[in-house]
């Protein structure tokens, strides 16, 4: 019994021994740091506060070229890159591009998707779809968000050249999406407004196809999405296609209820184009009624 009780206390202590072990790092503190300076700057981009985005943008930059991170640096100069076009700095913009350029050539082959994003970007927010077509290559080479990225802008780009006509990227995007859902629960780095962007792309092609039960349960996810992780201008489009499938539902109270809301997002983040739109809609609906 005596030998029992030693060989008990003996097991407890070595219990209590692993317990009190310290955790294994399994990452980088340094890098852990960075990455979140960069979720911190692109959630500054996304609520539009430009100058404080890209201070964080040009922080975590500098704290991935302490390790040598090239691709946390590409993502940095990427967000660089997208404020500076928002800016107008063109001499930035190039700045930036030819030192993404560099370090895809020289640093880390086959990243290339990064600049590309950029691009595609910057193309849609000129309204050059055909463009955009044109350059949104999908590959299976790509990780999967950036592969959702580019399949959301191509898919857009077919709903404005293509309306009525389904893209062949539709099936593409909605798998992926599936995909990229449960990654959420489970992958800190995962990028919620990736998803949202997805489901904004679904169900704005499923408005053009006039399939609006479908393009209002695309729609939900992404306002949910966009609510619940702060995307304020993703939600602010949320809204405005929300009002739009409501004009065509011939629901004018709801579209006008859904394009005030619209509204408020806009005017908030000082996104003069689309304020400019969203007053126009609401002038001509309460003209007819």
């Amino acid at each position: 019994m005596k030998t029992n009780r030693l060989l008990l206390a003996l097991i407890m202590l070595l219990l209590l021994a692993a317990c009190s072990s310290p955790p294994r790092i399994t990452q980088s503190p340094a890098k852990a740091a960075a990455d979140n300076t960069l979720k911190l700057a692109h959630s500054l981009e996304q609520k539009q506060n430009l100058k404080d985005a890209y201070l964080t943008y040009q922080s975590a930059y500098d704290q991935y070229c302490r390790f040598a991170s090239f691709k946390g640096k590409l993502y940095s100069l990427s967000g660089m890159a997208r404020i500076a076009y928002l800016e107008d700095d063109d001499a930035l913009l190039k700045e930036k591009m030819d030192m993404m350029e560099e370090l895809v050539r020289y640093g880390e082959p086959g990243t290339d998707y990064i600049p590309l994003l950029v691009n595609l970007y910057i193309l849609q927010d000129k309204k050059d779809y055909q463009s955009v077509r044109e350059e949104a290559k999908d590959s299976y080479d790509y990780p999967i968000d950036a592969r959702i990225q580019i399949l959301s802008y191509k898919l857009q780009a077919d709903s404005y050249l293509n309306p009525g006509f389904k893209s062949a990227e539709y099936d593409d995007l909605d798998r992926l999406s599936k995909r990229y859902k449960r990654s959420l629960k489970t992958d800190f780095s995962a990028d919620p407004s990736l998803l949202s962007g997805a489901h904004y792309a679904l169900a704005y092609q499923d408005y053009k196809l006039n399939d609006l039960r479908k393009a209002e349960k695309n729609l939900e996810a992404a306002i949910d999405l966009d609510y619940l992780h702060e995307n304020f201008p993703g939600l602010g489009y949320g809204y405005w296609l929300k009002g739009k499938i409501n004009l065509k539902n011939d629901d004018k109270p709801a579209a006008i209820s859904n394009f005030m809301r619209a509204q408020s997002i806009f005017k908030s983040l000082d996104m003069k184009e689309m304020l400019d739109n969203i007053n126009t809609e609401l002038e001509k609906i309460k003209g007819n009624i």
